[in-house]
């Protein structure tokens, strides 16, 4: 079983109190980000939604996000933050992404991207200014403890576009066997540690 959320939850297990997340300042141990994501997860399991498309840059959220989509036995939709509004259209219709997770400042392009998707809510890192719920909002009303869903080696971890170069975007999906491996190729081939930054 290549699980890739129970590799996470050992790993929160065995180093709860140490560093997991730095990004732009901040720090998370296992246990935070652990905490938060399984409040996301709660949330989505509430709501039934089983495809949660991601538009952001690079951010800690990112973490929570995914990691509560994997622990709700949902799947995670990245979403390129340099594809044009067009494409981000098509991304989230031909995904059947269920829900939107998106920074305050991408709200208009949003708020037109999800128009004859099947995108059900947007939740807005920040203020939201389209009146939706927030993360935040989320993190603070959700319990912050969930039994992860079992998932198999073969079902998806996340649905991945190609850059689309010579066409629109392609889906292309990883499962958890794809990304355990991945991970674990990493981590052998550049001899990472718990101490690596």
């Amino acid at each position: 079983m290549s699980n890739w959320i129970y590799e996470f939850e050992i790993q929160v297990h065995n180093r709860g109190n140490e560093i997991a997340v730095i990004h732009d300042g901040r720090t998370k141990t296992y246990d935070e980000l652990n905490r938060e994501a399984s409040s996301f997860a709660n949330w989505l399991r509430e709501q039934g939604y089983k495809r949660v498309a991601m538009y952001m840059p690079n951010a800690y959220e990112f973490y929570v996000v995914e990691f509560g989509a994997l622990k709700a036995g949902a799947s995670g939709v990245p979403v390129n933050y340099m594809f044009a509004e067009e494409i981000i259209e098509y991304v989230l219709e031909d995904s059947e992404a269920d829900v939107l997770v998106i920074f305050a400042q991408d709200a208009a392009v949003a708020a037109s991207a999800v128009q004859g998707s099947n995108v059900k809510d947007i939740v807005v890192i920040g203020t939201s200014p389209l009146g939706t719920i927030t993360l935040d909002e989320i993190l603070s009303t959700y319990p912050d403890y969930i039994s992860s869903v079992p998932r198999s080696d073969d079902d998806i971890f996340n649905l991945s576009y190609t850059s689309g170069t010579t066409g629109r975007p392609k889906g292309v999906i990883k499962t958890h066997r794809n990304m355990s491996a991945h991970i674990t190729n990493m981590v052998h081939v550049w001899k990472l540690g718990p101490r690596s930054r």
